[in-house]
C-alpha cells in the first residue's frame, strides 16, 4: 500500500494550501522578466538609500563597541 501522508484529509487545509501557493506564485511573477532570448528572475533589493542607513547603522555600532573595549582596556 503506498505512503499516502502527503494528501490532505481536511479540504480547508487543502485550500488554504492552494491559495498560498497561488499567493506566491503571483507574487514571484511580478519579478520574472521576459527577453526575446530568454526570461531571468530579478530578486528585489536594497535601495541606495538602504544601503546607506544600514551602513551608517553598523559605522556606529562599530565606533560604540570599539569605545568600550577601549575603556575597558585602559
Amino acid at each position: 500500500m503506498p505512503d499516502e501522508s502527503y494528501v490532505f484529509e481536511d479540504s480547508n487545509e487543502s485550500t488554504l494550501f492552494d491559495s498560498l501557493l497561488d499567493s506566491l506564485n503571483e507574487f514571484y511573477q511580478n519579478y520574472v522578466v521576459e527577453t526575446a532570448s530568454g526570461s531571468f528572475q530579478v530578486f528585489q533589493s536594497f535601495t541606495y538609500g538602504e544601503m546607506a542607513i544600514v551602513f551608517l547603522l553598523l559605522c556606529i555600532l562599530f565606533v560604540l563597541v570599539f569605545k568600550w573595549i577601549y575603556e575597558v582596556l585602559s
